[in-house]
């Protein structure tokens, strides 16, 4: 979708500057993605700034994970970097408002190579002649020939997203490839011929044959069809895991029948961990089972019966010293604290200003993100200290519901919904003077595991 109908944006000077400025130079600080293009684009033409903003719709156009106005807000923002902003159309608004497909952490992750792609197909069309542009504009098995002989990046979902795209009544909104196998595989019976070396194809065929079947259109991933080709999760083991969904696949997949998915693990506990905390390696391996089955936990019991020290050292055994942040709650302590809030910052000629600033949690959680293969922990002590309500604020939620995602209190009209990434697990302590036999669940914490931390005094865990 054009935003200038009949300026020469999508040219091949323009799609040569990206490449330049995007593709041949990449950040690779570790910064914001925001942070990152602002410095690439500091310089570029306002043509190339715009082509990189249509490009942008093309990534994010098909997702209905993330809302209209959040896609405009993004449009926007790049589209503020041109010396004269051109405004987005009506008609690409409305566009924003549907989805087809949840892309999920996969195309927030993947977006720098999604991008990258993108510009590298438009420079291969530019290499085509009028009539090789006339056959992929007419043919979609000729337009995928085309997309696959630019061999780099590999981002399989976005290669998905656009062969449905540009031929939606031919390819299925189902970009992951190893779905789409399953799915042909498991209705293969509807195929009025033999099955194929073509998936696409076999799955045009089966799916033509089931909308006549079913008198209209079929979504695989609903009732009753999804638990017929979908396989069960696999069973709770040793490892914390990540399963590839449609809303969840690894980006990294070398081929279409690579199925491997991005991993983090909590470890056994060992002996020598056991006899440095003097607890029995039974008890500590329930701790670890716990976690696996939600990653909440508190421990509870009279001051002085090593709570502390034991949060500690455990967290350190599961994540390493580096991936543990350690806080401490108290009356005063609030979610600007410990998520996110504005703090005053000097400006020029002796002014204030205030900004937006990460708190420990939020810093926590940013990591994770960055190293999905690896496990971080927040160790909370003297949580029975701290009033939660004021210090979770709306990330309570989360911590009940990992696959939701929130609005954050201090964000803005165009930032993306907040999820808590699965590999961040929270390790508490309160002081309890009650019997130790007695376990019981913390009055403000409903969705935290609550463990003993006396476990040679006979105490029970209390499972929520």
């Amino acid at each position: 979708m054009r935003f200038t109908p009949g300026q020469p944006v999508w040219s091949v000077a323009n799609f040569q500057e990206l490449k330049a400025i995007y593709v041949d130079s990449p950040d690779e600080g570790g910064r914001d993605f925001w942070d990152k293009l602002a410095d690439q684009f500091d310089g570029a033409s306002d043509g190339a700034i715009q082509l990189f903003a249509e490009i942008f719709l093309t990534n994010m156009l098909p997702l209905s994970s993330l809302l209209g106005r959040t896609k405009i807000g993004y449009l926007r923002r790049v589209l503020e970097m041109m010396e004269e902003p051109v405004a987005v159309p009506d008609d690409v608004v409305a566009a924003t408002a549907v989805g087809a497909f949840h892309g999920g952490p996969g195309f927030n992750f993947g977006r720098y190579s999604q991008l990258w792609l993108l510009i590298n197909f438009g420079l291969h069309l530019h290499t085509l002649s009028p009539a090789e542009l006339t056959e992929i504009g007419e043919d979609p098995l000729a337009f995928r020939a085309a997309l696959a002989a630019v061999k780099t990046p590999n981002q399989p979902m976005q290669r998905g997203a656009l062969r449905y795209l540009a031929f939606p009544k031919f390819f299925l909104s189902i970009v992951n490839p190893v779905h789409r196998r399953l799915i042909r595989d498991t209705f293969v019976s509807y195929l009025p011929r033999q099955v194929s070396d073509d998936v696409d194809a076999d799955l045009f065929e089966i799916n033509r044959a089931f909308e006549q079947e079913q008198l209209g259109p079929v979504d695989f991933y609903q009732e009753p069809w999804e638990p017929m080709w979908k396989p069960p999760k696999p069973p709770k083991g040793k490892g914390f895991g990540i399963s590839a969904r449609d809303d969840d696949v690894d980006e990294e997949l070398d081929d279409e029948n690579d199925s491997s998915v991005t991993e983090f693990s909590i470890v056994d506990p060992d002996q020598e961990l056991a006899d440095s905390l003097h607890v029995d390696l039974d008890w500590l391996a329930r701790c670890t089972d716990l976690l696996r089955d939600r990653p909440q936990l508190i421990f509870y019991g009279p001051p002085g019966t090593g709570k502390t020290y034991i949060a500690k050292t455990l967290a350190r055994h599961l994540a390493g010293p580096d991936n543990v942040t350690i806080v401490q709650f108290h009356p005063a302590y609030s979610y600007e604290d410990f998520f996110e809030g504005f703090r005053p910052t000097p400006r020029s000629e002796g002014q204030v200003g205030f900004e937006l600033k990460p708190g420990p949690m939020r810093r926590l959680t940013d990591r994770a993100r960055t190293h999905p293969d690896q496990l971080f922990v927040l160790v909370v002590d003297e949580i029975n200290r701290g009033n939660l309500a004021k210090i979770f604020g709306e990330l309570y939620f989360l911590l009940e519901y990992r696959d939701e995602a929130i609005d954050l209190m201090y964000s803005t009209d165009n930032a993306e919904p907040f999820t808590l990434p699965r590999n961040v697990v929270i390790i508490s302590r309160d002081d309890h003077h009650g019997p130790l036999d007695r376990p019981r669940r913390h009055r403000h914490a409903p969705p935290l595991r609550i463990h003993s931390a006396a476990p040679s005094a006979g105490a029970h865990e209390n499972f929520s």
